[in-house]
């Protein structure tokens, strides 16, 4: 570019030192040749702005895709601290939460623990008390039993010399005079149409000797039978018809269900045992027990068994015979028809 405007410029001033003597066509061909070259230099000035001005953009254009990489670098740099960030915070959490539920699970088994040490101790306490209570049972009921083996023996012992007395012609010594329960006595109001409550006719006897053996193969008692740990009148009623039923020389055991805490099972039994002291059959064998009777359970499978052989006979019954009934299943067997009536 330098080269050809000093070219110009010599070829300007060979021209300026020749015009002097230069003709019209040369005049002209000079000017012709100065417009062009003002045009070549007009055109090396425009080309030389185009060229500083696409110099110019080239740079601009570099410096945006710098600052932008730049800047497409900052973002990504924290769009990676904040992932950084959010990812330790998760990972906190975590920790955090797995702490949490690692310590509910310890509370959880140590609270677990310490209520089956708390239930064993409780179980053992009640086994020792049930074991407790049932010696002193078996303790009372031998007591009983002996007393009342020694009153037996006393009352042999008496009828024996009352009849050795008899035996030697000696006037054999009068048994004490029981006093009769009211009811007992012969003169009531309303006599002689009217009979004491305990002189009862054949019938009553016979419906109160059947609920005396009901009540004694039953030999169980329930909640019904008590105002809480003491036999109501149901309940010593119930008592009274198992003792008076019982088999004869045999013992008998009444059988209180383990219904309700084991203390309040051993306070029913033991009322049970002093309701049967206190009453006429105190000499009987009987023992109080925590309990079902096992006379009174038994196998649902004998019965679904059953219940599946009746199945399997109707089926095949109705499979033979169902041509000649017709469907008729209620039993009942058609009238005739015809003029015959």
């Amino acid at each position: 570019m330098r080269g050809r405007i000093g070219l110009f410029m010599a070829v300007t001033a060979a021209a300026m030192m020749i015009g002097g003597c230069q003709s019209p066509q040369q005049k002209a061909e000079a000017r012709a040749q100065k417009q062009a070259a003002q045009q070549r230099e007009a055109q090396a000035k425009a080309a030389k702005q185009q060229a500083d001005q696409q110099a110019r953009a080239e740079r601009e254009r570099v410096a945006a895709q710098q600052r932008a990489e730049q800047q497409r670098i900052a973002d990504e740099r924290k769009r990676a601290e904040a992932y950084a960030a959010a990812e330790q915070q998760r990972l906190a959490q975590q920790r955090a939460l797995a702490e949490q539920q690692a310590r509910a699970e310890r509370d959880k088994a140590a609270a677990q623990a310490k209520v089956d040490a708390d239930r064993a101790a409780q179980q053992q306490q009640a086994e020792r008390d049930r074991a407790e209570a049932q010696a002193r049972l078996d303790a009372e009921n031998a007591a009983a039993a002996e007393r009342a083996n020694q009153e037996r023996a006393a009352a042999e012992a008496a009828e024996r010399k009352r009849q050795a007395a008899l035996a030697k012609g000696k006037k054999a010594p009068k048994a004490a005079k029981a006093k009769p329960y009211p009811d007992d006595e012969p003169d009531v109001v309303g006599s002689p149409y009217i009979d004491p409550e305990n002189h009862t006719s054949l019938f009553d006897q016979h419906t109160q000797a059947m609920s005396a053996a009901g009540a004694a193969q039953d030999a169980s008692l329930y909640d019904q039978h008590f105002d809480g740990v003491e036999l109501n009148a149901l309940g010593r009623a119930k008592v009274a018809l198992m003792l008076q039923g019982a088999p004869k020389n045999e013992p008998l055991t009444i059988y209180v269900p383990p219904s309700g805490p084991s203390d309040r099972v051993q306070a029913r039994l033991a009322s049970v045992n002093q309701f049967w002291r206190d009453s006429q059959w105190a000499a009987m064998q009987v023992q109080a027990k925590q309990g079902v009777a096992p006379e009174n359970t038994s196998s649902a499978a004998s019965g679904l068994a059953g219940l599946r052989r009746l199945e399997r006979e109707q089926e095949q019954g109705g499979a033979t015979g169902g041509s000649s009934q017709s469907g008729d299943t209620t039993g009942i067997a058609p009238r005739p028809t015809g003029g015959g009536q």
